[in-house]
């Protein structure tokens, strides 16, 4: 396997492009990186893996097990008390 130049800069760019034949408009980014010019004159192909973290606006407050029983979520920020 040849040796590749280091990565000077690796940055995003949004965008949209058509797909389904022209029926839909798909939106995501492009990555792209820059390196210097290797010793021999051709293409390199970089692989990457991608980690997402999602976060819910309203976490899930109760669960509900049946119609008579209703559990509080322990890791909610919540505080109840009776009246």
């Amino acid at each position: 396997m040849l040796e590749v130049p280091e990565i000077d800069s690796i940055y995003f760019e949004k965008g949209k492009e058509e797909g389904n034949n022209g029926t839909e408009i798909n939106e995501g980014i492009r990555i792209y990186l820059d390196s210097q010019k290797g010793d021999i004159d051709k293409y390199y192909r970089w692989g990457f893996e991608e980690t997402w973290k999602f976060r819910v606006p309203n976490p899930k407050r109760f669960f509900y097990i049946n119609e008579s029983t209703i559990i509080i979520n322990p890791d909610s920020q919540d505080i109840f008390r009776r009246v």
